[in-house]
């Protein structure tokens, strides 16, 4: 009984030390100091450059990026996505220098480049009169690295802009 008491101690020490991951670098605002640094591929800091994470007070957007002819921001509701919980995106569209823009169509989604995967749930999106987009249905069912796909087509042309986004375990 005592001998099967410590197996089952060990097992659960070794699980325990497994399942602990290094902290991971989160970037900083734009001004912070001393930010966390970390090596990424060419195209993951290129994506990682052109999106901004802002902090998640007030109305700022949670994730905003530009691609060559549109930027977007994308509001989370609620504004801390917990893993395997639906949430909502409200995208909002402006052209390069912030004029704003009524697109005909977007459509976001989510993906795990990394794991060849992506969100096991069908968004819906629609319109809104402000002309922002309402995206409903989203749920990032693990941690870990995603990348979000936003498809936006206005006056004829349609682009995707891919942000990345850090699901970090602590939502679970």
């Amino acid at each position: 009984m005592i001998r099967m008491f410590f197996v089952g101690l060990v097992v659960m020490v070794s699980l325990a030390a497994c399942s602990k991951k290094a902290p991971t670098a989160v970037a900083a605002p734009a001004g912070a100091e001393g930010a966390a640094t970390k090596k990424a591929d060419p195209a993951a800091e290129k994506a990682t450059a052109s999106a901004k994470k802002q902090p998640a007070s007030g109305k700022s957007a949670a994730l905003q990026g530009k691609g060559k002819q549109f930027a977007v921001a994308l509001h989370f509701d609620p504004k801390t996505p917990k893993v395997s919980q639906l949430f909502t995106v409200r995208t909002v569209v402006t052209t390069l220098d912030g004029k704003a823009v009524k697109p005909t169509d977007v459509a976001v989604d989510a993906t795990m480049p990394a794991h060849g995967h992506g969100m096991m749930t069908k968004p819906q999106h629609a319109p809104r009169p402000s002309g922002a987009w309402l995206t409903e249905g989203m749920k990032l069912h693990m941690h870990g690295k995603w990348q979000f796909e936003i498809a936006v087509t206005a006056a004829g042309k349609t682009e995707t802009i891919k942000l990345p986004f850090d699901q970090p375990p602590e939502a679970l």
